[in-house]
């Protein structure tokens, strides 16, 4: 009969290796030890293991966020800075104060300015046309027609000034029209300004002070344009007493003589039309004739009938 060996048989020789997870090393502190190894729940042999790990990420994504919450900061300080830089240089360099008017007649340069509110601080970069021209507007007689900024305070106006020019009829009562039909005036008497010619033959569907005439046909307002331009280039508008613009392709004119003139198309070779017509007028008066009629549709030959 055998001895019986009490020893207990030897582990294997990775059982308790302190390098190999799965020997039962890692062991929760205390857990029993048992020969089979340690009775724990999956993965709670692991659990200390991890928790330096995490700490580290911790640490680490905290200070990720501490460097970009510090260069947010720096830029944001930056950006107020610039902002806080350009306020002040807005408010002292970048001021409107020095404005030129050009193209005024009867209004003064400080008139249009103060009008244009250009009296009051302005900064260079919020001027624009549109604004200018709505505050001029205010003045019917103003016309905005160029604004040259000058860096970094001083601005150029180009104005023109509307010119009564002539006198039309709406509804019985006379209104004072410039180059273009614009209305500047109403007359408070039924009679028209002597000094300025009629415009007869329009068909006019509506005039009030402050805006165009409005034509029942546009080529009547067009050919009135064109032979009011031409007449005021060649300054003979003194000279005509009435424009008739009935007939587009017969537009007529008369003197103060009284010569009348018929000129054909508004739109064809207007300007020698017009020269010819000051020629011949001032030849017939040089003759001691006065009125009659000066047919100018041909300008190869121009029949004057008395």
């Amino acid at each position: 009969m055998s001895k019986r060996n009490n020893a207990r048989p030897s582990p294997p020789d990775n059982q308790f290796d302190p390098l190999d997870p799965s020997s039962g090393w890692y062991v929760s502190e205390g857990a029993p030890r048992t020969d089979e190894g340690p009775s724990l729940p999956p993965d709670e042999g692991m659990r200390d293991v991890r928790r330096p790990l995490d700490s580290a990420r911790s640490f680490h994504s905290s200070s990720r966020r501490s460097r970009t919450r510090g260069v947010l900061g720096k830029a944001l300080v930056f950006v107020l800075f610039l902002a806080a830089a350009f306020i002040a240089l807005n408010f002292t360099v970048f001021q409107i104060r020095r404005v030129e008017v050009t193209g005024n007649r009867t209004r003064t340069g400080a008139q249009v300015a103060e009008l244009a509110g250009l009296t009051s601080p302005v900064s260079y970069f919020s001027l624009n046309r549109a604004d200018i021209e709505k505050k001029l507007s205010a003045d019917r007689y103003l016309v905005l027609t160029g604004l040259e900024k000058r860096f970094p305070s001083g601005v150029v106006l180009s104005v023109r000034e509307r010119a009564l020019c002539a006198n039309v009829q709406f509804n019985g009562i006379w209104y004072l029209t410039d180059e273009e039909g614009f209305v500047l005036e109403k007359l408070s008497r039924d009679d028209p300004r002597n000094t300025l010619p009629k415009v007869t033959g329009i068909q006019v569907r509506d005039a009030r002070v402050g805006y165009h005439l409005v034509p029942a046909r546009d080529e009547q307002l067009a050919s009135y344009r064109l032979v009011m331009a031409e007449l005021l280039s060649q300054g003979y508008v003194n000279e005509i007493s009435e424009i008739n613009v009935g007939d587009s392709a017969h537009v007529y004119l008369v003197t103060r003589d009284p010569f009348t003139a018929d000129i054909g198309w508004a739109d064809q070779q207007l300007m020698a039309r017009i020269a010819v017509l000051r020629g011949v007028v001032g030849k017939l008066r040089e003759l001691g004739r006065q009125g009659g009629m000066i047919d100018l549709t041909d300008l190869e030959q121009a029949i004057y009938s008395p």
